[in-house]
């Protein structure tokens, strides 16, 4: 999504001097696996960005929703919480 956004905003490939590029390696990392100032730093970054930032925080935020209900149905949760987590992932 990051570098499809970038290509579209600006007509070209993403560069070093590009932030959204300088975040690529913040944005592969688990929501787990973060301290939590450094996950607000990183959303606020991403916050800043004009075009490209919304759409990318957008995406990195449905893929952890995604990765937490894929966790659920793994673990055999009940329906319930599986509908719920569900639902959480389609209001992203």
């Amino acid at each position: 999504m990051r570098y499809r956004r970038t290509a579209e905003v600006r007509c070209r490939r993403g560069r070093a001097g590009d932030r959204e590029r300088e975040l690529r390696n913040k944005l592969d990392a688990n929501v787990e696996n973060r301290d939590g100032d450094r996950g607000r730093a990183m959303v606020a970054e991403l916050a800043d960005l004009d075009q490209i930032g919304p759409v990318v925080l957008a995406a990195w935020l449905a893929k952890e929703e995604l990765r937490h209900l894929l966790a659920l149905a793994g673990a055999g949760a009940d329906r319930h919480c599986i509908s719920h987590r569900l639902h959480r992932f389609y209001s992203v």
